[in-house]
């Protein structure tokens, strides 16, 4: 049986993804963009292979995002 997994949110994170995006993008136009798809790549990599992520803090789980240029 596959086991599913659920992708959780803290608020303050959402509420800080949110900034970033808005902060990417009043820099440069179109980077607002491309930070969100690295973040959802990131976050379907984590939902489809939990178990390649180290366990950090709070029994979570965690990885980090592609660096990407202007």
């Amino acid at each position: 049986m596959l086991l599913q997994y659920t992708i959780s949110y803290h608020p303050l994170a959402e509420q800080e993804y949110y900034d970033s995006i808005l902060w990417y993008e009043k820099n440069h136009t179109g980077l607002g963009e491309r930070f969100i798809s690295e973040i959802e790549k990131a976050v379907l990599l984590i939902e489809r292979n939990p178990f390649m992520f180290p366990i950090k803090k709070f029994r979570m789980r965690e990885t980090v995002v592609k660096y990407f240029l202007i």
